[in-house]
């Protein structure tokens, strides 16, 4: 009679274990599905194909000559870029950006880790310290060089200086790409940009037809459009002149003021235009770093009412102040798209692919096979060169963004999430690296 609650118990505590083991069996399973979770469905979830995005396609036939120039030639095609399929090992590429400092490149940081963990490629960004640091972007050049990546996408931080050292590493095997800015380096295979004119021409034709809804006769304009050797800057500013010699109304540059997009500086130059024009002043045109810098003096300065900010570009904190209206309007050159196609073009290159956007045929040129001791000297010719199935300047159609449309405007393909933490580095095998 005693034995039958033993076996009960005994029973009791073999379901028990094996409550345990299930338990355990369970959190086992639980924590294999939050680590593939996190190494393989999150970088996919952060890294979706980006839709076909609009784009100019030109061929140029290797003349050197900046990206406005070769539009001027009038054999541009529209047409619409669409994503590459992922690549077929980790192509490492170097990306060098003239600094991090304000969110245009955060912009351009995120389309190119993103793009790089879709592709499932190793990004790195290695940004100087800003437009004025031109030698530390060439010693950048030579890291990357010396570093053997298998491509490097330059954003220049001059339009003429960077020359020397893009031929350089093309030289050396390397093949070069450019993104955002402007150069008129011959050496590059493909150019990813905007109408760095348009910029300026949009802008400005804002201005101008706002200027005209509130009745005024005549405009008077001021420009804090960047550093004064940047190929943007170039562009914002002769997009600008064009723009007021087919003005219905009278508008005059009172002054225009050069520096980097530094919000220091370009605080300290909007104070100084303040105190030279002052209230003669109906509107400051600014860089993507310049207009927000602009605000505050002019706040301070009681003109807030009276002077009406435009931005060249947009950048997440300039639809911000558009939402605050604290800017009034902003040109869009889509940087996180720049960012994406540039990358995308680069893998099709290196993996030989034919491209996705139409492009006529060019013969083959001379390429340099690279070979981690390379020298000048020792570089081996390829037989042909893949820029024949690349277009050789592909330009981002702009946007543009004013408070009538801030709430429907697709920022995807323009600005970083707000979420978004700057990103230096992506390795398929190793995760990202911050700043």
């Amino acid at each position: 009679m005693p034995v039958k609650p033993a076996l009960k118990h005994d029973t009791a505590s073999i379901r028990c274990q094996r409550l345990h083991l299930r338990l355990l069996d369970y959190m086992r399973l639980r924590w294999i599905w939050v680590l593939i979770l996190y190494w393989v469905i999150e970088p996919v979830v952060l890294a979706a194909p980006f839709a076909p995005i609009p784009v100019t396609i030109i061929n140029t036939s290797g003349q050197p000559c900046s990206a406005d120039d070769a539009l001027s030639y009038g054999n541009g095609k529209q047409t619409r870029y669409t994503a590459a399929r992922p690549a077929s090992k980790p192509w490492r590429i170097a990306y060098l950006f003239p600094h991090m400092k304000d969110p245009y490149w955060t912009g351009c940081s995120y389309g190119v880790i993103s793009e790089a963990q879709r592709l499932g490629i190793q990004a790195d960004i290695l940004p100087a310290n800003g437009y004025d640091d031109l030698f530390g972007q060439m010693r950048k050049m030579d890291e990357a060089i010396a570093a053997h990546y298998d491509a490097i996408v330059i954003s220049p931080i001059s339009m003429t200086g960077n020359n020397p050292s893009i031929a350089h590493a093309r030289a050396m095997g390397i093949p070069v790409f450019e993104l955002a800015n402007d150069s008129t380096s011959p050496n590059l295979v493909v150019k990813v940009t905007t109408s760095l004119k348009a910029m300026g021409l949009d802008a400005t034709h804002w201005v101008i037809n706002d200027a005209r809804k509130r009745g005024l006769k005549s405009v008077n304009i001021v420009l804090l459009p960047g550093p004064a050797d940047a190929g943007w800057v170039k562009g914002e500013v002769e997009g600008t002149k064009l723009a007021i010699k087919s003005a219905p109304i009278p508008v005059n540059i009172l002054g225009i003021l050069y520096g980097d997009s530094d919000h220091i500086v370009q605080s300290r130059l909007s104070a100084e235009l303040l105190a030279t024009y002052g209230k003669k002043i109906d509107y400051i045109l600014g860089c993507s770093g310049c207009a927000p810098a602009a605000w505050l003096p002019v706040n301070e300065a009681g003109l807030d009412h009276k002077i009406t900010i435009v931005a060249y570009d947009l950048t997440d904190e300039i639809a911000q102040f558009i939402r605050q209206k604290k800017i009034a309007a902003a040109a869009d050159t889509k940087g996180v798209s720049q960012a994406r196609i540039v990358t995308d073009v680069v893998v099709r290159y290196l993996e030989q692919r034919n491209s996705a956007t139409p492009t006529p045929h060019h013969p083959p040129r001379q390429a340099w096979q690279h070979t981690p001791d390379a020298t000048h000297e020792t570089a081996q010719p390829l037989a042909t060169d893949h820029s024949a199935v690349c277009p050789k300047v592909i330009l981002v159609n702009l946007g543009m963004i004013d408070a009538a449309h801030w709430a429907t405007y697709p920022y995807d393909t323009s600005i970083a999430p707000q979420s978004y933490q700057p990103m230096l580095s992506w390795q398929p095998d190793k995760r990202q690296v911050s700043p």
